[in-house]
């Protein structure tokens, strides 16, 4: 996978993923399609409970994405996916989020959302 960096512009946050690169790195082997897991915990303030936007930019150094939230991020999840490659954060305590949206950037080609009752799963559906 390509190197992604990940803005919550409402947490004041920049977070850089790059790619895990042992392989099955935070993976027990129950799930065929994970390549790697990351959990980050935070318990801010005045947590977010919704994302209010995602843009995805072309940079030099990979896609940059851009999450707009209502607050400030808290716990979250990275997940690595293949067959089809994808990236998956679950922001825990986080309940509502936009619709699918397509997206113009080289690597990515969607981002979709999948609401929980205690979090949403933001899925970034990579190209190649």
């Amino acid at each position: 996978m390509n190197a992604y960096k990940w803005i919550a512009l409402g947490a004041a946050a920049s977070l850089t993923f790059s790619p895990l690169t042992v392989a099955g790195a935070g993976n027990d082997g129950s799930d065929p399609h994970l390549i790697a897991r990351e959990v980050v915990e935070a318990s801010p303030a005045h947590p977010a409970r919704a994302v209010r936007s995602v843009k995805v930019h072309e940079g030099e150094e990979g896609a940059r994405i851009v999450l707009s939230l209502d607050g400030e991020l808290g716990t979250y999840e990275r997940l690595e996916l293949r067959n089809p490659s994808r990236l998956a954060i679950d922001l825990l305590g986080v309940t509502r989020a936009p619709k699918a949206q397509p997206v113009a950037a080289a690597g990515v080609s969607s981002v979709r959302f999948g609401v929980h009752p205690d979090r949403v799963r933001v899925v970034f559906d990579l190209q190649g």
